[in-house]
């Protein structure tokens, strides 16, 4: 069992996600998060337009001090989420002698298997990113999900998904990552950390339709028995909501978004609705907007908003088998904890199954923080993977008192906020 702290990083549309946390008992636990916003435009539409404030964001995060929970962190080492965009999926089969001359299985020979796989040609221009052994094959036919390290047999063979990225977006967040200072240890899709994830939860669906709702855009993958099989994107997310209602009554975008996370959409017949906001209308005239005045402007967002959905489901499910036509739909991600967005889900979902897991991980119930969460699994087991040597990332210490820290960030939550 590995235990040590890993340092994962999120860089998304808005903002850098951080997590320190391991591995315990198959469940990933929660030491700090921490998320630094990203300079307006920085990135638009997955394009980096802004490296340096980028860079600036990143180099934040070397040093945590945290005078209240006493702790201090030093952060040179991560692992890190990457976005779906341009993302192929292939499979492989390998097969190797074993190296041993007793037989038994070591790691040299599962390494021997992934460096064979990291050998494969990827069509069209993409370079690998990520390989998820899913299953080994001893010579006497026995399979194992996990390296049978010990186990004895003349050869060994396994069966990988390869996760490709064009090259540029393969290496552009792990160049930046390091000219911030950073060892990038490994690097994971979204969509697998999110899977990897809810493999955790017990009463989840093994394969279903993963949708990820982030800020300013929208994953959508199928997940085949917790492996992503094919995903997509569209950029449409909760922060595109939040300007229509900015739009809408005239107001700053902070003030939109707090009336957005407060009230959401809520059709029911109450005898007596207070104004929830008080602005000026086109002609300069005070005008006070009601909860039905909302309900409009995200109706009118999620008109949009489903079809888009909707093609990108079907141009994701196009490229798989018949069997994945009626799979259930996981949503997660900052956007899915919008008051009322079942409805509107369950009409782009026609027919399917909904499940709206939330993380039950203390320090970390923010369904914006799964990726994260599904990333210290993954990099604190050894599976195989191509970067299966490294684990272990963050230096930590708790210290009696904290010494002269930079100006102290706002903890992503409190102990009052776990409070059960």
């Amino acid at each position: 069992m590995e235990n040590k702290p890993l340092a994962c990083f999120e860089i998304t549309s808005n903002s850098i996600k951080m997590l320190i946390g391991y591995e315990l008992n198959g469940k990933p636990i929660a030491l700090y998060s921490e998320k630094v916003p990203l300079k307006p435009g920085t990135i638009k539409q997955g394009v980096v337009a802004d490296p340096n404030a980028l860079v600036a964001a990143l180099n934040s995060l070397h040093e945590i001090v945290d005078e209240k929970e006493k702790i201090k962190m030093t952060i040179g080492q991560l692992y890190l989420v990457i976005p779906p965009l341009g993302l192929k999926v292939y499979q492989s089969e390998k097969n190797t002698l074993v190296v041993a001359d007793n037989g038994a299985i070591e790691e040299l020979d599962v390494s021997n298997l992934i460096s064979l796989v990291k050998k494969e040609a990827i069509p069209g221009g993409n370079t690998i990113v990520d390989i998820i052994p899913t299953v080994f094959q001893l010579a006497d036919g026995q399979r194992y999900a996990n390296p049978p390290l010990g186990q004895k047999s003349r050869s060994i063979s396994v069966r990988a998904m390869i996760h490709t990225l064009p090259e540029s977006s393969a290496n552009l967040y792990q160049t930046l990552a390091n000219s911030a200072g950073y060892r990038v240890r490994k690097a994971a899709i979204s969509v697998y950390c999110a899977s990897t994830y809810f493999k955790s939860i017990k009463n989840l669906p093994a394969s279903y339709i993963l949708v990820d709702i982030g800020a300013e855009s929208t994953d959508v993958a199928i997940i085949g028995e917790g492996v992503p099989y094919a995903a997509t994107s569209f950029f449409q997310g909760g922060k595109d909501l939040t300007e229509a209602i900015a739009k809408g009554f005239n107001v700053a975008s902070d003030v939109a978004e707090e009336i957005k996370i407060r009230h959401g959409y809520d059709p029911r017949e109450i005898s007596y609705r207070p104004a929830i906001c008080h602005s000026y209308g086109p002609d300069g005239q005070p005008v006070s907007y009601l909860q039905k005045d909302l309900n409009k402007l995200i109706e009118g967002f999620f008109a949009s908003y489903n079809a888009s959905l909707t093609n990108a489901l079907d141009t994701v499910v196009s490229r798989q088998a018949a069997q994945f036509a009626g799979l259930p739909v996981l949503v997660t991600g900052g956007g899915s904890e919008l008051f009322g967005i079942e409805g509107f889900l369950h009409n782009a979902f026609s027919g399917r199954d909904l499940y709206f897991p939330r993380p039950d991980v203390i320090g970390a119930r923010d369904p914006g923080l799964v990726n994260l969460l599904g990333l210290v699994l993954a990099g604190s087991r050894y599976t195989g993977s191509l970067e299966d040597n490294y684990r272990g990332m963050a230096a930590i210490s708790r210290t009696s008192e904290a010494k002269k820290p930079n100006k102290r960030r706002e903890k992503s939550g409190s102990a009052e906020d776990d409070a059960l």
